[in-house]
């Protein structure tokens, strides 16, 4: 099998050498080329979509690889589409259930290889695979839209589920460019296209899958972990990958969408150091420069800064799983944890963030409402944003009561290069010990380099408290998709919290109905209950809604005049103006 495998990476590799050189011979010194340069606090390990759970997956692919379909910028310049990338056209209806999705017969690997339906089939199989457990398989059996079967065949083979045969599930390549999508509910094709928008439902190489991961049965992988064991088929080609430092992409002239882009390159710097981030930037190194809660208050007034509300909110998760410490998993110190933090000092120290104990975003809309203007919605707003010192104590010393000890401690872990929470974890290590004693309580911080949640997934005991902020893109059409991370059926090991309510789950399940997508008012009150119910039983504890807040080069000509949601400000569709 080896002798195959390096033969057939041979043949890759030259392949991907001789289409990459045709497209950046033309100009040896590059003058006149449209070069965007950004930056990342940190790498990636593996390349890998179907199991690797970071953003910056994400932020690979838009530019390297393609899905079905692709969201771009409107041409009013206020909105976004969705248009077909992979896919010929939009999902063709043919009843209430089953849409028929076209595929391009122009489809291509970068190494020439045709795409065709029984290549994304291959590849959602391989995502829902009951013995690889893939942690973005969720995003397939319950994304914008419900697979028919998908998720019991995803969960079969563990306790107390039958099997399930592939044939049963609702994802067939009925011909060469012809896929079939069965679903249990009804949808929209705006439901449809908006499902196959996510980095892991983009295809992967039969070929290179099935010797690296197939063959391992589940165990440690090869694919994806660097440019020679994985295959893109994006406008633009992995060039360079130089780990923890350098990501080069040069533009595939010959990609079906590549009018929609502008840049030639596109060069990414691993840059943990804010100092030399800021440094790059000061130095015109840099098209964009994220600015955290320590560089916003010297850019905050610059007209260069763009803002725009995320849908994530940032909050504390505690692993009540870990029993060494035996206050975790006690429902009064969840309580009192809920009620001691001060999130009007906390939103400052994050740059101007907006305090809530609730958990639902901004962006959430029922229909056509917005679900945080709703009475049901306010009804879960805490006065003055839940701190309250004197309860907190009382619940803090219930659990003392409980627990059986005269005090207690805890380890909160956050980002050593991530300076919010660095400034938020420096607060609290002074201020809880403040509300429930200094004799009795204190807080041992915890900083975790680059790649800790690798090591979370493999041993989900070794944290405590963590910062973090989960968000689902499709709570901002269905708001109760803001719990999805929560609920008990979320894939483990990645469900961030541990905590398992089975009422949470009923309701869940109910918002998930499609009586309750089709009645916004049921949606919200449904969606107000869950919100109650994570806050009742302090299912994580939230400290604000966030924010993030981006300077822009004069040199970057975006697409948009607004931020858009789901699109943000399209950086990868600007233009550079060379002038500049």
């Amino acid at each position: 099998m080896k002798k195959k495998l390096w033969l057939l990476l041979a043949v890759i590799v030259a392949a991907m050498v001789f289409t990459t050189a045709c497209v950046t011979d033309e100009d040896e010194d590059q003058q006149g080329e449209k070069v965007y340069r950004a930056s990342w606090t940190g790498d990636l390990t593996s390349l890998n979509a179907h199991a690797n759970v970071s953003t910056l997956v994400s932020d690979l692919y838009v530019f390297v690889h393609s899905g079905l379909f692709q969201r771009v910028p409107g041409a009013d310049r206020m909105s976004s589409m969705i248009v077909p990338d992979i896919a010929a056209a939009p999902p063709i209806q043919i009843d209430e259930w089953t849409w028929h999705i076209p595929i391009r017969e122009e489809a291509r690997w970068h190494n020439g290889t045709p795409i065709d339906a029984h290549t994304l089939e291959f590849s959602y199989r391989m995502l829902l695979c009951p013995v690889l457990r893939n942690p973005m398989s969720n995003f397939m059996f319950a994304g914008a839209i419900d697979i028919a079967n998908g998720r019991d065949f995803f969960v079969q083979g563990q306790e107390g589920n039958d099997p399930v045969d592939w044939a049963d599930v609702g994802i067939t390549a009925i011909e060469d460019h012809l896929l079939e999508i069965r679903t249990i509910q009804r949808w929209t094709q705006e439901d449809v296209m908006r499902h196959f928008l996510d980095r892991s439902t983009f295809p992967v190489y039969p070929e290179l899958y099935e010797y690296l991961i197939c063959d391992c049965c589940g165990e440690e992988s090869m694919y994806g972990t660097s440019l020679d064991t994985i295959m893109f088929a994006g406008p633009f080609f992995f060039d360079t990958w130089v780990q923890d430092a350098l990501h080069i992409y040069t533009r595939n002239h010959d990609h079906w969408m590549t009018e929609w882009f502008h840049f030639d390159r596109v060069e990414i710097r691993i840059v943990p150091d804010r100092n030399a981030r800021v440094q790059l930037w000061e130095q015109g190194e840099l098209d964009l420069l994220g600015l955290d809660a320590v560089l916003l208050p010297i850019w905050r007034f610059d007209p260069r800064v763009r803002s725009a509300p995320t849908v994530s909110p940032i909050h504390i998760d505690i692993n009540c799983r870990n029993y060494e410490n035996p206050l975790l998993s006690n429902r009064y110190f969840r309580r009192a944890l809920l009620f001691a933090m001060d999130r009007v000092t906390i939103a400052d120290l994050a740059g101007g963030q907006r305090p809530a104990p609730y958990y639902v975003n901004y962006d959430a809309m029922a229909g056509t409402i917005q679900f945080r203007s709703t009475p049901e919605a306010r009804a879960n707003e805490l006065p003055n944003y839940g701190f309250n010192p004197e309860l907190a104590l009382e619940y803090f010393e219930k659990a003392l009561a409980d627990v059986g000890v005269e005090s207690g401690w805890v380890r909160m872990s956050f980002g050593e290069t991530h300076a919010t929470y660095t400034l938020i974890a420096q607060f609290l290590e002074q201020e809880l010990p403040a509300i429930f004693g200094a004799d009795r309580f204190e807080v041992r911080l915890d900083p975790t380099p680059p790649g800790w949640a690798r090591d979370y997934v493999n041993n989900p005991t070794q944290y405590e408290l963590h910062f973090v902020s989960w968000g689902s893109t499709a709570s901002r059409v269905m708001p109760f998709r803001a719990f999805e991370f929560v609920v008990s059926t979320y894939p483990e090991p990645m469900r961030p919290a541990p905590i398992i309510i089975p009422e949470f789950d009923e309701v869940y399940y109910r918002a998930a109905t499609e009586e309750a997508r089709l009645n916004p008012q049921l949606m919200i009150e449904l969606t107000a209950e869950l919100e109650r119910l994570h806050m009742y039983h302090v299912m994580q504890v939230v400290l604000y809604q966030g924010r993030s807040h981006t300077l822009h080069s004069n040199r970057l000509i975006l697409p948009v005049d607004q931020h858009v949601p789901a699109l943000g400000w399209g950086v990868r569709f600007a233009d550079i103006d060379l002038s500049r």
